[in-house]
């Protein structure tokens, strides 16, 4: 009797543990398991993803710079240049602009107003633009506005 009895608890036992078992698996399927894992790994991504978005950013936003920077430098070196040439020989400088005259400067005029309006430099921009235009004021004094047969060059 007491076998008996041992074996019919042991057997309840293992009935009621199989339906708990069975009741977890009712409201938690293994389907939602998968879900769930899946939800964490696709977060992981969109981590490792935003991470990846914010590193290039920086990166765009720090070649912007480096370009903006390079550009600025290339239109000083060349109003450098020419305000040299301007204090050493102004004649013949105004003998060899003349034709060009009305695009003297002109991309580097729209690359500065470009960095004016968009870009990390303004101030610097801003002041070589004022150069840029003061040169050419300078000049606009300079050049005769008629050639030599009395006909306007300009």
């Amino acid at each position: 009797m007491n076998r008996f009895l041992v074996a019919l608890l042991l057997f309840c036992s293992a009935c009621t543990a199989k339906q708990q078992v069975s009741l977890q698996t009712a409201f938690h399927p293994q389907g939602d398991v998968k879900l769930k894992q899946k939800a964490i790994l696709l977060q992981k991504k969109l981590d490792k993803a935003q991470r990846t978005l914010s590193e290039d950013e920086q990166t765009i936003e720090r070649l912007r710079m480096e370009l903006c920077d390079a550009e600025l430098n290339a239109i000083e070196s060349k109003v450098e240049s020419f305000e040299n040439q301007w204090r050493g020989n102004p004649q013949r400088l105004i003998q060899s602009i003349r034709p060009e005259f009305p695009k003297l400067f002109l991309s580097e005029r729209e690359t500065l107003s470009r960095i004016i309006h968009k870009g990390p430099d303004i101030r610097r921009a801003q002041a070589l633009l004022d150069r840029v235009l003061q040169l050419i004021t300078q000049l606009s004094d300079s050049v005769p506005l008629s050639g030599p047969d009395g006909a306007r060059s300009v």
